[in-house]
């Protein structure tokens, strides 16, 4: 899957939506070619955004998940008015991680249904990651290792009913990790000794290699049946295979 690959400016992204700096977010509606500023004081504690049809949905960190039905410009709030630390769509059904307990809504954000306690260890998270696709939706909580050098390690939380019981894959992976799906395949950095990319196919209960990426991986996208990858040299990769 990962055989070809070939960078891209990140300007020319074509699937991001918006990025933000400290005092503005970038709008984009013209596959990365035309960007313009908006200004909007909410917009700088927007920890993670995603697109639903026409419509943005952002976790914030005092608002809980808010939307824009204007590419950014104005948002408004959801029913869901907890801090937010995590959020994602599979398409028609939103995703999102309040106060360590996972929610999800079918009907744009009006209101949210609780799937039960994950885990205390959420409330002392570094990073959480949270994907879907179809029924299927994972969660993985980074922690950082305060005693002793100071290390990352992750644990992963999925379900397989649409966010209705959510389980704890039983392995820690020892590094800052993160992950996509790609249709129904999980896919996730660092988790093998061997290689920096993996794929699952039973959501994360086993992992199989894919060839070594060339460099150190920041971050993973996905668009159709795409996937693109971020390295450490901050250049964008693509492979379509």
């Amino acid at each position: 899957m990962i055989a070809k690959y070939c960078y891209i400016l990140a300007f020319l992204l074509p699937f991001a939506l918006y990025s933000q700096t400290q005092t503005q977010r970038l709008v984009d509606s013209s596959g990365g070619l035309v960007w313009s500023s908006v200004s909007n004081a909410i917009a700088q504690q927007i920890t993670v955004s995603v697109r639903q049809g026409d419509t943005i949905f952002a976790a914030h960190d005092g608002l809980g998940v808010i939307f824009s039905t204007d590419d950014g410009r104005n948002w408004q709030r959801s029913g869901m008015t907890l801090p937010t630390q995590a959020l994602t769509t599979n398409g028609s059904r939103l995703y999102a991680v309040a106060n360590r307990t996972p929610y999800y809504s079918d009907n744009a954000g009006v209101s949210w249904i609780p799937a039960g306690y994950i885990d205390s260890a959420i409330s002392y998270h570094y990073k959480i990651t949270m994907v879907a696709s179809g029924n299927n939706a994972a969660v993985l909580c980074t922690h950082f290792n305060y005693g002793g050098r100071g290390s990352y390690y992750s644990q992963l939380y999925v379900t397989q009913n649409g966010g209705s019981v959510w389980k704890k894959r039983p392995e820690r992976f020892q590094r800052n990790n993160t992950m996509v799906f790609l249709g129904d395949i999980l896919i996730a950095t660092d988790i093998q000794s061997t290689t920096n990319l993996s794929y699952s196919l039973d959501v994360g209960k086993s992992w199989l290699p894919l060839p070594t990426f060339p460099e150190h991986i920041l971050q993973l996208y996905t668009s159709g049946t795409k996937l693109y990858v971020i390295g450490i040299s901050r250049k964008i990769f693509i492979s379509s295979d």
